[in-house]
């Protein structure tokens, strides 16, 4: 899920975002933070509505009155807009708004801020009990999974009155298009032109996600912890490509796997182990991922830690080799070419490094050594331990059986 936090404490801890890892984001960078309302209305005009970019729902933390006058500006103005987003699917107007309890909302009825009291739900969709400890919000009993049902059912009914399914296998009847389209919640009147309708990873069965239960990745890794000598990545690369949601995630929709490319005027090529290619609507980058052994290690025992030989060879295969070739206008055209072998166009150059290798506890013992080690100019390596894969798992699944429109 993306979320939009609209925050006025500029110094949020990091604990902060645990109050909806796991059930609502995978990571903390699902949350896009803005500190002024301005801010805010910018990335709702500018990347939203302009660009066509998802978002699931938005969040506004505040405590003083200055601030709810400005928030009140920005409800007035979202709840009343025609704006569409997410490649037009969805009315902005209906996306579902939230207010965090603070010591305003609780020394005041904010009700009185309305005519009525169903007046407030013309605004938001409930006001979140924000733990003291920042624990878990969880998706039961409160006001964000509800809301967020409400939005889901509405999204259902919507499909119901336009006699469509969520997967578009059968086709939209342009007649009741027309004579219903008044009656839509959340989809847009623009819907009827989208040739990829709803292509969420929360519609339709995804039975693969259901069904997984991530037994093969834990048995893949008791394997290795048994036998720490074991190399074997063509297995973890089978096991990749026939789970294929722990690539793809939320934001890709395609992976192509050992892709060659060429050097100009050469026979030396590249060859990641995937890119992925996100869907039109994401907020992501496409992104080039390479695999290591869950064994690998990233710190050498010595009394002054330092990076391990071996570790930085494959920070530098990623951060530097694929970064360079990924990143130079002279390599367009061949990979343009090659992408338009596979169906896929794509003007820009710009993509994220994403390196699959060892195990949470490795990265724990130096964490910011680490970080520091995968630096790359403009660019950051991105590390997922095979824990975050675990975790990336069990995320998915928990989204699209609680959230998911079957």
């Amino acid at each position: 899920m993306k979320i939009l936090l609209i925050s006025e404490d500029s110094l949020l801890p990091p604990a902060y975002f645990k109050m909806f890892e796991g059930d609502y984001i995978e990571s903390k960078k699902d949350v896009i933070v803005k500190y002024t309302v301005d801010s805010a209305k910018d990335f709702l005009t500018d990347t939203i509505i302009e660009r066509q970019k998802h978002l699931d729902f938005i969040i506004i933390d505040y405590s003083t009155i200055e601030f709810e006058k400005e928030i009140n500006e920005l409800t007035e103005w979202l709840r009343k807009t025609k704006a569409v987003y997410s490649i037009k699917n969805f009315k902005l107007k209906a996306i579902p708004l939230f207010l965090m309890n603070n010591n305003l909302l609780i020394s005041e009825d904010f009700f009185t801020l309305f005519p009525s009291r169903s007046d407030t739900l013309k605004y938001h969709n409930g006001i979140i009990i924000k733990p003291d400890d920042f624990s878990r919000i969880g998706i039961s009993n409160n006001k964000l999974a509800s809301g967020l049902d409400k939005w889901l059912d509405d999204l259902k009914s919507d499909l119901d009155d336009l006699d469509i399914d969520s997967e578009g296998k059968h086709p939209l009847d342009l007649k009741i298009f027309e004579t219903r389209s008044y009656k839509l919640r959340v989809l847009s009147d623009q819907f009827q032109h989208n040739s990829k309708r709803l292509d969420y990873i929360w519609v339709g069965n995804s039975t693969n996600i259901v069904e997984a239960t991530g037994d093969d990745i834990l048995k893949m890794l008791r394997q290795y912890e048994r036998n720490p000598s074991l190399r074997n990545e063509k297995e973890i690369h089978d096991l990749l490509n026939s789970n294929n949601h722990l690539l793809k995630g939320e934001d890709y929709y395609k992976s192509l796997y050992e892709k060659h490319f060429y050097y100009t005027h050469s026979k030396k090529y590249v060859e990641s182990d995937f890119i992925n290619f996100k869907h039109e609507y994401s907020l992501a980058k496409n992104e080039i991922f390479e695999v290591k052994l869950p064994n690998e290690r990233f710190v050498a025992k010595t009394k002054i830690p330092r990076i391990l030989k071996q570790a930085q060879r494959y920070f530098n295969q990623v951060g530097k080799k694929y970064n360079n070739y990924f990143s130079y206008d002279i390599n367009m055209n061949e990979i343009a070419k090659r992408l338009k072998d596979e169906g896929i166009d794509t003007s820009s150059l710009d993509f994220n490094l994403s390196l699959l290798m060892g195990r949470e506890e490795y990265r724990q013992e130096n964490q910011e050594l680490i970080n520091q080690a995968l630096i790359y100019g403009q660019k950051q390596v991105k590390l997922i331990t095979y824990d975050n894969l675990i975790d990336r798992h069990q995320y998915l699944h928990q989204r699209v059986t609680r959230f998911g429109l079957n």
